[in-house]
């Protein structure tokens, strides 16, 4: 499949809500987008209610004639997606209409070098593995080798993320807050995690940065430690999220180079 799109709709954290999913696709079909890109956290989980989510999306999808590809998040199973064969063009397909971005995904959309970088630090990893254990997997977070290829496969101009870099402006790890609700250790370990995430891209000196993760919508831009230019970074809020406009953004790629010029 050649996916070459003029313009995207990135959308934040689903969680395997058809129907907080389809507010995200009615969007799309209302501003005449035919790909939509997903932050991570979609739905890929285990037995018959992971399976049932996916073959009700891909059927809308079908239907809706769009095509939508995601970032895995922390909340994703990697059972399924490592044992899910990557095809020529470096998509993992879970449907006709439904492809994965697997780390170090790159590819050429008008013009511009598009990646992908997913996975988390889960901080409520503690309360996973003694609750529910087949809903926390390990491999949710990037690897060393996997961090230190993306950084040397060159530039990027843009990358799909579900977690943000070390460095980045965002405004709930800023801010500690999530300091009254999760252990000390574990955000410590989530941090330790975006210090990766920043050895990976800043080498690439990404014009734009898209993830989801926090729930929260966020916004704002800085300089990667090493990079050659300003990066723009953009966090979506998730599915439940009363505005619209916090939780999808409409990203227009013909007019990419004006709105996020090279320094």
């Amino acid at each position: 499949m050649t996916i070459n799109p003029e313009k995207v709709l990135l959308v934040g954290d689903v969680h395997g809500s058809i129907r907080q999913l389809s507010r995200a696709l009615d969007f799309a079909l209302d501003s005449g987008v035919d790909t939509v890109v997903q932050l991570g956290d979609f739905g890929i989980w285990p037995g018959w209610q992971g399976q049932a989510f996916l073959a009700d999306v891909n059927s809308v999808l079908e239907t809706c004639d769009l095509t939508l590809l995601f970032v895995p998040g922390n909340h994703d199973d990697y059972g399924q997606i490592n044992s899910t064969p990557v095809n020529d063009d470096g998509l993992q397909e879970f449907g006709s209409r439904l492809f994965a971005m697997p780390r170090g995904y790159r590819t050429v959309w008008q013009g511009l070098s598009v990646a992908a970088l997913g996975g988390a630090h889960s901080v409520d990893r503690q309360w996973r593995l003694h609750h529910a254990p087949d809903t926390h997997w390990e491999a949710e977070h990037v690897t060393e080798e996997e961090a230190a290829a993306f950084a040397a496969a060159g530039p990027t101009d843009l990358i799909f993320m579900h977690d943000s870099p070390d460095g980045a402006p965002n405004t709930i790890v800023d801010s500690n807050t999530g300091a009254q609700f999760f252990p000390r250790e574990e955000l410590d370990l989530a941090q330790k995690h975006r210090g990766l995430l920043a050895t990976a891209v800043n080498p690439t000196s990404p014009a734009l940065i898209a993830h989801g993760h926090y729930h929260k919508y966020m916004t704002g831009t800085y300089r990667p430690a090493g990079a050659t230019r300003d990066c723009t970074i953009l966090g979506l809020s998730e599915g439940g999220e009363r505005d619209l406009s916090q939780y999808v953004y409409l990203l227009d790629l013909t007019t990419f180079k004006e709105t996020y010029p090279r320094a």
